[in-house]
């Protein structure tokens, strides 16, 4: 039951903190926009690296 009010919660933040700032993106084009839309593919050009830290059990051992 928790976890569901914690999911309405993020669904309502996202609405409305990411309807109006995808408006924005879209609209306008500027250096700032190219770079936060980058900044947010990044994970997905990365490949292996989204959201998990660097550690030393991650490196092959020749580089550690």
């Amino acid at each position: 039951l928790i976890s569901l009010g914690i999911a309405i919660a993020c669904l309502a933040i996202n609405l409305v903190i990411g309807v109006p700032a995808a408006y924005v993106l879209a609209k306008r084009r500027n250096r700032f926009t190219r770079l936060f839309e980058e900044l947010i593919v990044l994970p997905v050009a990365v490949p292996g690296r989204s959201g998990r830290p660097i550690s030393r059990q991650a490196l092959p051992m020749a580089l550690v």
